[in-house]
């Protein structure tokens, strides 16, 4: 009887989908139902409905549901994402392993409904008894034939197939197959670039009532700090814990020179103009780990997202200079017109950049602090800053630095602790709806993604709240 469990398990525990998938796939996705009983979560319970409902409306294939009529029927399933050199696009590929008499086997039942709706599909093929094909274009479907006689290299040449068989889920990016694909002068593109440059993988499991993630990345790196954070705003973006905002302004600067020569330039002219030091004032602002809030853009007109950044007060901060700087940039973005009355009755119109024409207010919350503020209108801009328990709270709005104050909406702690993962210092953690600037976020469950750093590894679960 043992011998025969353990051909079947060794049958079972195949993958028989990578093989399949190309080597220049951008991005592979694997999820493999478990051969034991007691191991209960089932490939259908994968909870990413956005995903469903637009896998459905891309292969148009009426009237399967992915969801509710194959994965019942599926132990093995991939999704994978190969470029189209002649659409420029990325074509879905999807490769299923049917359910066959097993034990134990659930949903085999429907098997040859399933098997039937497959192949009653214009761009799909059988690669194996159990094992089918479906792809969104002729061009696609084509590739994946290949790769089954041989042509082709397989994806399974390349990846590390140890870390996409552990796990429920598991997931394979590839930075260097994308990067052809992304717009080479855009900044976005230049960091991603220096960011990734090896394969990143993800394992997905269910533990509890959550679903909790581990991302390997050689280079996923985050900077050690302490967190000054406990509550965040229930209106919050993105909250990234500990970071060093001089060390990614550094990075930009290096994936493009011209912004780091801007800078240079800037400085110089300050110094020259203002006997400012800006380049002394960035790095006593910024060179320390702070915690900084994003919120989601309230007006759509602005390029500019809200922010609270927080960050010890060191005593190398000289918040007279802050104040100085905003006045400096203000001077320089709304120049004031001066007229002048010739002797011979001529008028002179001179543009001054003059500092002294902005005045900082004050303003008091909670009956003792302090919020220092700026503010011009015409030109949709305000900066605020706040002093409070040896921190300063630097905001591009005043009410934004009273939610934070005053906000107990969200405990860090208790996310972390949701999550069955160890306190950190290191925590990003992202309010899915709100978070507009990722829109692969769409496509995950919950509705807040934390992710914290444990060794070499970034892990996470998505929450509801």
């Amino acid at each position: 009887m043992i011998t025969v469990v353990v051909f079947y398990w060794l049958d079972f525990s195949k993958n028989e989908v990578l093989p399949l998938a190309p080597v220049d796939s951008v991005l592979y996705v694997q999820a493999k139902q478990s051969f034991w009983p007691w191991q209960k979560t089932e490939i259908t319970e994968l909870p990413f409905d956005n995903f469903y409902n637009q896998a459905d409306a891309v292969l148009n294939w009426q009237p399967i549901k992915l969801r509710q009529d194959i994965l019942p029927a599926v132990n093995q399933a991939a999704f994978l994402l190969l470029p189209n050199q002649d659409t420029q696009q990325f074509d879905w590929v999807f490769i299923f392993r049917l359910k066959s008499h097993l034990p134990f086997s659930k949903g085999i039942d429907n098997r040859p409904t399933v098997e039937q709706l497959i192949k009653s599909q214009p761009n799909y093929f059988q690669a194996q008894k159990d094992v089918f094909v479906v792809a969104s274009s002729a061009q696609a479907l084509e590739t994946v034939k290949e790769v089954r006689g041989g042509t082709v290299f397989s994806l399974a040449s390349q990846v590390k197939a140890n870390w996409l068989n552990d796990g429920f889920l598991n997931l394979y990016f590839s930075p260097v197959q994308l990067r052809s694909y992304l717009n080479q002068d855009n900044l976005l593109a230049k960091i991603f670039k220096s960011s990734f440059e090896d394969d990143v993988y993800l394992i997905l499991d269910r533990a509890k009532d959550n679903w909790r993630f581990k991302v390997i990345n050689s280079q996923a790196d985050i900077e050690t700090s302490q967190l000054i954070t406990q509550y965040l705003p229930a209106n919050f973006s993105i909250f990234f814990g500990g970071v060093n905002l001089l060390n990614i302004f550094s990075a930009w600067g290096q994936v493009d020179q011209s912004l780091a020569d801007s800078f240079d330039q800037v400085s110089n002219s300050f110094a020259m103009i203002y006997q400012f030091d800006l380049q002394q004032e960035i790095y006593d602002l910024f060179d320390q780990a702070g915690d900084l809030v994003i919120f989601s853009f309230e007006d759509q007109n602005r390029s500019v997202f809200d922010f609270v950044f927080i960050v010890p007060k060191d005593s190398s901060v000289n918040l007279e200079n802050l104040e100085k700087l905003i006045k400096i940039v203000l001077a320089q973005e709304s120049p004031a017109k001066v007229e002048y009355l010739l002797s011979d009755g001529t008028t002179v119109t001179e543009i001054k950049a003059d500092p002294a024409a902005f005045e900082w207010q004050s303003k008091t919350i909670n009956n003792q602090l302090e919020i220092r503020y700026l503010q011009q209108p015409e030109l949709g801009f305000e900066i605020a800053y706040l002093v409070s328990g040896g921190n300063i709270l630097l905001s591009s709005k005043i009410d934004l630095i009273q939610q934070t104050i005053n906000s107990q909406d969200i405990l860090l702690r208790d996310l972390v602790f949701g999550c069955g993962l160890k306190q950190g210092s290191e925590i990003m953690v992202f309010n899915k709806d709100k978070a507009l600037i990722f829109p692969f976020l769409h496509y995950l469950p919950g509705d807040i993604i934390l992710i914290t750093k444990d060794s070499n590894y970034l892990l996470g679960c998505v929450l509801d709240k």
